[in-house]
C-alpha cells in the first residue's frame, strides 16, 4: 500500500515553487492542499516575488477542481513563526481548497473581527501583513481575514467546524497517519517534496 501523504492531484498543477496535494483524509471528493516547496509558515510569509505563480497554480487548481467536482472554498489557519495561536496544527503554509459551500464567514467571528482582505495584493501585504490568522475565499472570490482573535481557536477549527456542517466524523487527518505503525512514510515524503 503507498502512502497517502503524497498523492499530486494535478500532476501538471506542479512547479519548482508549488504542489497541489490531495488531502490524507479529505473531507469531501476533491479536498486538495495547496503548498509551498520551501518552508514558509504560513502564505502571509510568501515573498511578492513569488505572487504570480502561486496565482497560477492557484487558479489552475480551482479550474480543475470546477470541472472535476465543484467551485471550492479556500481556507488556511495562518502562523507567525512564534506562538502560533491561530489553530494551526501544522506550521508550514498550506491553503485547503475544498468543493463544497458552507458559511465560513460567519463561523470566524466567532473568534474575532471578520474583515474584508485581500491576502495576495501587493498593498496588503507591504502595508500591514498578518501573522497569525484565519483566512478564507469563498467560492465567488470575496476573500475574509481575522487576524485577532477573541479567544483561542482550537486546532484545525475550520476543518473541524466543515466536518460539522457536513455531518462527518472523521476529519482529523492525523487519524489516518496513526494507521502507519511509525511516521516514517510520511516523514521521509515530507523531506522529498523539499528538494524539488
Amino acid at each position: 500500500q503507498s502512502s497517502p501523504c503524497v498523492v499530486i492531484l494535478f500532476a501538471t498543477r506542479q512547479t519548482n515553487t508549488f504542489l497541489v496535494l490531495r488531502d490524507i483524509c479529505p473531507l469531501v471528493p476533491g479536498h486538495s492542499l495547496l503548498i509551498t516547496r520551501n518552508h514558509f509558515c504560513s502564505f502571509a510569509q510568501l515573498p511578492s516575488g513569488m505572487l504570480g505563480e502561486f496565482r497560477d497554480v492557484r487558479d489552475q487548481a480551482i479550474s480543475q477542481l470546477v470541472r472535476t467536482y465543484a467551485d471550492p472554498l479556500l481556507f488556511e489557519h495562518g502562523s507567525s513563526a512564534e506562538l502560533p495561536s491561530s489553530g494551526v496544527c501544522i506550521q508550514h503554509a498550506h491553503i485547503h481548497l475544498v468543493p463544497v459551500q458552507a458559511p465560513v464567514e460567519e463561523w470566524l467571528g466567532d473568534f474575532g473581527n471578520v474583515t474584508a482582505y485581500d491576502m495576495f495584493a501587493a498593498a496588503s501585504r507591504r502595508d500591514d501583513p498578518p501573522e497569525n490568522y484565519l483566512w478564507y475565499r469563498s467560492q465567488l472570490g470575496q476573500e475574509y481575514l481575522v487576524r485577532e482573535f477573541f479567544q483561542p481557536v482550537p486546532s484545525q477549527f475550520v476543518r473541524r467546524a466543515l466536518a460539522d456542517h457536513l455531518e462527518i466524523r472523521t476529519w482529523n487527518w492525523k487519524s489516518v497517519l496513526a494507521r502507519f505503525t511509525d511516521g516514517s512514510q510520511c516523514s521521509a515524503t515530507s523531506t522529498d517534496l523539499t528538494r524539488g
